[in-house]
């Protein structure tokens, strides 16, 4: 079975070292909550400003929180939390 986790990693972007592995599901849920709240923000920040901007980050939003959505189910969001369990045994 596949599985999820989170790299933190050193030097650039894309590259760089590997510093650590964390399957933590709390940390995923965290994680997750940052990528989206952060992609939410810009699409408020071009609101009414840019269509086409607006358009393009709401598009992305609508992907990412499809694939994490996916990864890292809503419903198992607060269990994860309280637990630190992703209930896949």
């Amino acid at each position: 079975m596949l599985k999820v986790w989170i790299e933190l990693r050193y030097g650039s972007i894309p590259k760089g070292v590997l510093l650590a592995i964390s399957e933590n599901p709390r940390l995923l849920v965290l994680v997750k909550r940052d990528i989206l709240k952060r992609i939410e923000r810009r699409v408020e920040e071009v609101e009414g400003e840019d269509e086409i901007l607006e358009t393009i980050d709401r598009s992305e939003l609508e992907k990412q929180r499809s694939v994490l959505d996916m990864l890292i189910p809503p419903e198992t969001e607060e269990l994860m939390l309280q637990t630190g369990s992703n209930g896949n045994g």
